[in-house]
């Protein structure tokens, strides 16, 4: 059986802030690796975390592939308010 990681541990995996990490799994799971709660707290399987960062590298690469070439964006607009 593995050991769990904890808020902290995945925090310093991912480089974010604990606080960071138990907000997310709170109000937006869908950006972390699966977890388990454990009464009030927390917990993430080694091997999922592994696995969700895995799948991430590949999206990753996947997403910068369908970037467009350059010259092709639309022009920037100007900064304010537009004019009449």
């Amino acid at each position: 059986m593995e050991k769990l990681l904890t808020a902290a541990d995945l925090a310093e995996i991912l480089g974010f802030a604990k606080r960071s990490v138990v907000n997310m799994a709170r109000e937006k799971p869908h950006t972390l690796p699966p977890y388990i709660r454990v009464s009030d707290s927390y917990r993430w399987r080694p091997s999922t975390v592994q696995a969700w960062m895995d799948d991430k590298s590949q999206t990753g690469q996947k997403a910068q592939e369908a970037v467009p070439a350059k010259g092709t964006e639309q022009p920037k607009r100007g900064r304010g308010r537009p004019r009449k």
